[in-house]
């Protein structure tokens, strides 16, 4: 847990046994006879709804739109959007290690080219990075809490972020279009999603004190065609659940 909390301060738990001796004087005292520390990660069950709320969809970006022009005319437009991914479940091993099963979900892109001439634009890479979110506060949240700049300015709340940068995309998913005559074309990106190695991510919760949750940051890089030297890009903002099935289900 000591990576929930801004850094000088640390959160600790451990399970301690006093016994209640009597001293030579006859006098009863409670004695301190062992202590463990225990490290607790928030359990997530496979039928649990999704930590992140529709209610919280505005802090989301699901689809982007971009709008092509030659000579002050419009010439196309491109749209870009994407449902939220599958949740990232982690199971325990033997080593003490989570082995985090990787996932894919698919970015949806459709070109409409407003003149029989103009053709899509090529689609270059597709980066991408997880943020973690990890809210803390010294009072009940009324809510599931949000990234705001009122939690710098807090003195009793407070957000720590950190990113985790994932392996980028190079597609070779090419536009189609139903029909030679057709102005519209569309394409499928397919995009995996996997933890690099040794890097450990505790599963999305929420509790009246600390909240953690995780949002997909993409990039898609395009060039509208070859004369243009510096690419453009696309973003999206996806929320991501990272969970770790109960005991029940590891054994299925």
């Amino acid at each position: 847990m000591k990576n929930m909390v801004k850094p000088g301060l640390a959160i600790q738990y451990s399970v301690s046994l006093f016994g209640n001796l009597s001293s030579a004087s006859g006098e009863c005292h409670d004695t301190l006879l062992a202590e463990k520390t225990v490290f607790l990660i928030p359990e997530s069950m496979c039928a649990m709804d999704p930590i992140w709320s529709k209610r919280d969809i505005a802090q989301y970006r699901f689809g982007d739109e971009r709008r092509f022009a030659r000579f002050g005319r419009d010439v196309g437009k491109l749209l870009i959007t994407a449902e939220p991914p599958a949740p990232l479940q982690t199971n325990a091993q033997r080593c003490g290690q989570d082995a985090v099963r990787a996932i894919a979900f698919n970015i949806k892109l459709r070109f409409e080219a407003f003149h029989h001439s103009e053709t899509p634009p090529r689609i270059l890479e597709v980066k991408k990075h997880i943020e973690s979110r990890t809210y803390f506060s010294t009072m009940p949240w009324q809510d599931l809490p949000v990234k705001t700049k009122g939690l710098a300015l807090s003195t009793c709340r407070g957000i720590r972020s950190e990113r985790v940068y994932l392996s980028a995309l190079q597609p070779t998913t090419k536009w189609h279009r139903a029909r030679p005559t057709d102005t519209e074309y569309t394409m499928e990106i397919v995009v995996p999603v996997s933890l690099p190695d040794k890097k450990k991510l505790i599963p999305s919760f929420h509790s009246c004190y600390a909240s953690r949750t995780y949002v997909l940051y993409l990039s898609i890089k395009y060039k509208r065609d070859a004369s243009i030297a510096v690419p453009s890009t696309m973003k999206l903002k996806l929320p991501l659940d990272i969970f770790r099935p109960g005991r029940s289900e590891i054994n299925r």
